[in-house]
């Protein structure tokens, strides 16, 4: 008000044009906050402690209709939920570039409609968030443009980060391995300038190391170009079936959790029935990724959902009981009467039911499912996915060389290895153990930069554990060549 009436007087204009603000800010409990409470957060302690990005990405992605629960555990989880996450994929980026030597002024990446799919489909990604932004902060909605930021990064780390690290990995510096250097380059630089307005100084920080090093952009990153959207490199179409992929494979990853069977452990097939017809003309295309995440050699669409479940309905008493009174008996009739798959299949759509006369919500119907022998069944927003728990033999042997594998890469960091550095494997086992090197001899090399896998005792100054791979017991060491 005062700026309003100094702007007025002093100069005959409006000093501004719109004004945002937010309802009352309380602290993490919702209680008002007094200095003689003790819960009062002062500014400056705040920002010593929590950091002045972290609180004020807090701000931009709070609805500024509600009360602003304020403090240092929401501030925290800001941190764990967003700015870690974006952090390492930074800091994975600036790691293996430097290992290779990739300098993005220099590097001449292939046109994106030859790159992979993974590197098109997060580009498509990444303009479409550019455009999402640029209209969230026209109208004034930073929680839309966080939000979406927020989800990006989500895709970007647990996605393309996670499923591109082979392509970063191997040695040769071949065109697939710059192509997913520029993508992520693209990607880093475009999105630090997306949040700079609401994160200025970890933005500047990323930023002066990506661009202002490789001796391109301009001063500081609050002074270059806002990001603007190519909306030739938008396909939705392409979007849609990573973001299928995800969903399935998410519940792959569910299904296997109550099976108690680690991914590490191939499997034969899973099963997966989907919510529309359209989406099943995409399944051909996200087959390969969900199998790759899942550890499975099939993907079977699944036509009737009984076949690896059965399914029983309840009324919600709670719920139903004082909405229909004395009517309650018939809706616990109707409810009895009613095809439970059916029930299920609306109701984890998030569609309410029609049984006779009542018009039941979602959640006034308690679905619970019991897997068939040989399954483990995950289900969510209409959309099942089902592995077959059966194991034969030499995927047996494959899961625990996997295992294997995965004991040796935390060896490597025990003993204080580079990511890059090349050592020697050295076990003395049972036949059992000497099974599993003789067939994935190979995959164990490659996947542990390993000059050799050698069935000896550890010479001296080699780092050395006892391991246990499903009863199988051997000793491994590992020295750096």
């Amino acid at each position: 008000y005062s700026l309003l009436t100094m702007g007025t007087a002093l100069e005959n204009t409006e000093p501004f044009k719109a004004v945002f603000s937010y309802a009352l800010m309380r602290d993490e409990k919702g209680a008002e906050m007094h200095k003689s409470k003790g819960n009062a957060i002062w500014f400056e302690d705040a920002a010593e402690k929590m950091g002045v990005d972290a609180m004020r990405w807090l701000y931009g992605r709070h609805n500024p209709a509600n009360n602003l629960n304020f403090g240092f555990g929401v501030a925290d989880e800001v941190r764990r939920q967003f700015l870690i996450p974006l952090w390492n994929v930074y800091s994975f980026f600036v790691t293996y570039a430097n290992i290779d030597g990739y300098d993005p002024a220099k590097a001449s990446a292939p046109p994106v409609k030859e790159r992979a799919e993974l590197d098109r489909w997060i580009l498509s990604e990444l303009h479409s968030l550019v455009a999402d932004v640029r209209d969230a902060l026209d109208n004034y909605s930073s929680e839309r443009a966080t939000r979406r930021v927020e989800e990006f990064v989500e895709f970007l780390s647990n996605w393309y980060v996670r499923r591109s690290r082979r392509r970063f990995w191997k040695s040769e510096n071949d065109e697939d391995k710059v192509a997913a250097y520029a993508t992520l380059y693209e990607c880093l630089t475009t999105l630090v300038r997306l949040v700079a307005p609401v994160m200025p100084f970890v933005a500047e920080d990323m930023y002066q190391n990506l661009v202002r090093a490789t001796g391109n952009g301009k001063e500081s990153v609050h002074l270059d170009d806002y990001p603007v959207a190519d909306a030739s490199l938008i396909d939705q179409h392409l979007s849609d079936a990573v973001r299928l992929a995800m969903r399935l494979s998410s519940l792959g990853r569910a299904a296997r959790n109550k099976s108690g069977i680690k991914v590490r452990q191939p499997l034969l097939r899973a099963y997966t029935k989907l919510r529309t017809v359209d989406e099943l003309s995409l399944l051909g295309q996200v087959a390969p990724q969900v199998l790759d995440e899942l550890n499975l050699r099939e993907l079977v669409p699944l036509d009737d959902v009984s076949e690896v479940a059965e399914f029983s309905i309840q009324p919600n008493l709670a719920l139903l009981g004082p909405k229909y009174g004395p009517k309650l008996k018939d809706v616990r009739a109707a409810i009895s009467e009613a095809n439970a798959q059916q029930v299920q299949q609306q109701t984890s759509a998030g569609q309410s039911v029609t049984l006779g006369e009542f018009e039941l919500l979602p959640e006034e119907i308690l679905v619970s499912a019991t897997d068939k022998p040989g399954y483990a069944v995950a289900s969510e927003g209409g959309y099942t996915v089902a592995v077959s728990t059966e194991v034969p033999d030499e995927l047996v042997l494959e899961g625990q060389a996997r295992e294997l594998v995965h004991r040796i890469q935390n060896m490597r960091k025990s003993a204080g290895f580079d990511i890059a550095d090349h050592i020697a494997t050295y076990y003395t086992g049972d036949a059992k153990a000497d099974e599993i090197v003789s067939v994935h001899r190979e995959y164990v090399m490659q996947e542990t930069l390993s000059d050799e896998v050698a069935k000896a005792a550890p010479p001296e100054g080699t780092y050395v554990e006892e391991h246990d791979l499903d009863g199988i017991k051997l000793t491994v060491g590992v020295k750096k060549v």
